[in-house]
């Protein structure tokens, strides 16, 4: 008997060892990019992934893909002195839903890369997180990635790092960010199993913001008092570690969950312009803003945008033109968009920089809903089929249409890659459906078009 539960201890010790000896390499490889000699040793497809590609040359990693059309480009261009890529929104650990992945590593390429475009300025996305329900709720700054198992807040020391990255390539760093319901509340075993299939991650999200009532029309003041407090509380501290850290310029309008205000607009747009003059307090860089998401939540025009140094601005979605339309369609298509958001700003008197986002999947432009590009079995399911010529064909028309034109300090291109697969071997998420452009024929244009601008 005593030989028996010796046996059953040992086992059990030796599988704990084992657990524990898997945990810290997983770990490793996930702090400090550590990886073995030999990849094909990994047990786990999605570390194997990462593993080998860690290992490759840039010149390796660069998929060269030209556009299967002829680029309209004249000798003298004219374009905004603002070249502006955002990154993908995303900071920290597993943007790819592989977990052995982080964001910081890819830091210094991902700047050099918009070195080569022509870029000089970049978009970071940090994260804040609103947690409870209606009746009680906070907000406050994502404190770890490990909570998500992804999104987290951009920290000093992180800012610190883009600032250096960002000197050494000649890019000004502008911190954004995101807010997100704390969807860990929902969080279920199906629902873990269920990701990738249309059940996933942003479905739950949305679940959640409406338990915390950020979609209901109606609000008390109460309700909008809290929201603002904690955007006041966490706007604040990015604004100190920005100074501290020597950032250019923070966004102060969430791009993402910015929910209705209704009856007291007016109430959040006045607590919008203290936080404005709170953050000059404190911040000597530049403060802008978003129209996305209409303007952090607003049914009209806000009055805090008068005080900030500039808005982004981005180019409405096409949804009503086949899959094969041409350039010059798109280019039509693309200015009535343009035209009828502009009436909304025709008085606006800061800087304005105009910024454009297309899915890379056919009929993108056709009204076909978009879907979280980690959901790949949705995609497949539904007979989505990557279309990176569509792309190009509308970052074409959108180069020529803000040619010669004179509105916009700015022009940029969204949701720029943290690295340069596409469709992994190992991995899910279909990248060569997303916004991305990174390793795309759009992301050939707008080196040509900003190269040719820095040429004349």
């Amino acid at each position: 008997m005593t030989k028996i539960l010796k046996f059953i201890f040992y086992t059990i010790l030796v599988c704990i060892l084992l657990v524990l000896l898997i945990g810290a390499l997983g770990y490793s490889a996930v702090r400090w990019n550590f990886w073995p000699p030999n990849c094909s040793v990994l047990p786990i497809p999605q570390a194997k992934r990462v593993c080998e590609f860690s290992k490759l040359s840039e010149n390796q990693k660069t998929i060269t893909v030209e556009p299967n059309f002829v680029l309209n480009i004249p000798e003298k261009t004219e374009l905004p002195s603002r070249k502006i890529i955002f990154m993908f929104d995303t900071w920290t650990i597993n943007y790819n839903f592989n977990f052995f992945e982080n964001t910081r590593w890819n830091i210094d390429s991902s700047f050099k890369r918009l070195e080569d475009l022509g870029a000089n300025e970049v978009g970071v996305f940090t994260f804040i997180e609103a947690h409870g329900d209606k009746n009680d709720f906070y907000l406050q700054e994502v404190k770890t990635p490990y909570k998500y198992m992804r999104d987290s807040a951009i920290t000093l020391s992180d800012m610190k790092n883009l600032v250096s990255s960002g000197k050494k390539y000649n890019l000004d760093v502008v911190i954004h960010y995101n807010v997100e319901a704390d969807y860990t509340q929902g969080l279920d075993l199906k629902t873990l199993m269920t990701v990738g299939q249309g059940t996933g991650g942003d479905d739950l999200h949305r679940k959640i913001a409406m338990g915390l009532g950020a979609y209901d029309d109606i609000k008390s003041k109460e309700w909008v008092t809290k929201w603002m407090d904690g955007l006041e509380t966490s706007l604040l501290n990015i604004a100190k570690n920005a100074e501290t850290a020597g950032i250019y310029g923070i966004d102060i309008t969430p791009h993402y969950l910015a929910p209705k205000f209704g009856p007291y607009e007016d109430f959040a747009d006045t607590r919008f312009q203290d936080i404005v003059k709170k953050i000059r307090k404190i911040y000597k860089g530049k403060v802008f803003g978003t129209e996305d998401a209409k303007f952090g939540g607003f049914s009209s025009v806000p009055k805090y945008i008068d005080d900030l140094d500039g808005l982004y601005v981005g180019i409405p979605a096409i949804t009503n033109l086949p899959e094969n339309a041409s350039v010059s369609s798109i280019k039509t298509a693309q200015t009535k968009n343009l035209d009828e958001l502009m009436g909304t700003l025709k008085n606006y008197k800061r800087d304005l920089f105009i910024t454009v986002s297309q899915a890379s999947f056919d009929k993108a432009i056709s009204g076909i809903p978009f879907f979280e590009f980690n959901d790949y079995m949705v995609a497949k399911q539904e007979g989505y089929k990557a279309d990176p010529q569509l792309q190009a064909r509308v970052y074409e028309a959108y180069f020529e249409n803000m040619n010669g034109n004179k509105k916009f300090a700015g022009i940029g291109a969204k949701n720029f890659w943290w690295d340069d697969m596409i469709d992994p071997k190992y991995a899910d998420p279909l990248i060569s459906m997303s916004f991305s452009i990174r390793n795309k024929p759009a992301e050939i244009i707008v080196k040509k078009w900003w190269k040719k601008s820095l040429s004349n």
